[in-house]
């Protein structure tokens, strides 16, 4: 098991986990909006990882990270 640090490269703030819980957060996020469902809960929990991120993510990594889920909506 990995330490909540432990997975962090220098150019990649969030641990292999976060990455993995974002992207199923970003599908689940596409998938609701697809769909007119609810996304308040889904925005939560994404904007409180980021937030847990002491440094700030620039908009590239985001837009990586949405464009790896499939997420076309910058």
């Amino acid at each position: 098991l990995q330490t909540p640090q432990e997975g962090r490269s220098m150019n990649n703030p969030f641990t292999l986990y976060e990455r993995e819980v974002m992207s199923a957060l970003y599908k689940s996020l596409n998938y609701c909006e697809e769909y007119d469902l609810p996304t308040t809960d889904i925005t939560y929990a994404l904007s409180t990882i980021e937030n847990k991120i002491k440094k700030e993510v620039s908009k590239p990594w985001k837009k990586i990270l949405m464009t790896q889920t499939g997420n076309k909506k910058f």
